[in-house]
């Protein structure tokens, strides 16, 4: 296997269970993050910074994914079954 290959899916995996824990339903849930990260600040900076960490999530996911695309296209000749880039306008 390649080992960039390996990386990409060990920190997807890391990403996504990160992800998950913010829920109340998984077993290792421990705080909502707006608690986690809310410091001394007002309610308001706190709810921008935990959407400003979650935007980055997001994108380094994407562009984990990306990378991820690029070498099944590179390695398997697939064009037409991966997307190279990902396209979402919605995404600050």
């Amino acid at each position: 296997m390649n080992p960039r290959g390996l990386e990409i899916s060990e920190s997807c995996i890391k990403l996504a269970a990160e992800n998950l824990n913010e829920y109340e339903t998984s077993w290792n849930f421990m705080k909502p993050r707006m608690l986690s990260i809310a410091g001394n600040f007002e309610f308001k900076k706190s709810w921008e910074r935990v959407s400003e960490y979650s935007i980055s999530v997001v994108r380094e996911m994407v562009a984990l994914e990306e990378e991820n695309n690029n070498f099944f296209i590179n390695a398997y000749g697939s064009k037409t079954n991966f997307l190279r880039k990902f396209t979402n306008t919605k995404l600050r």
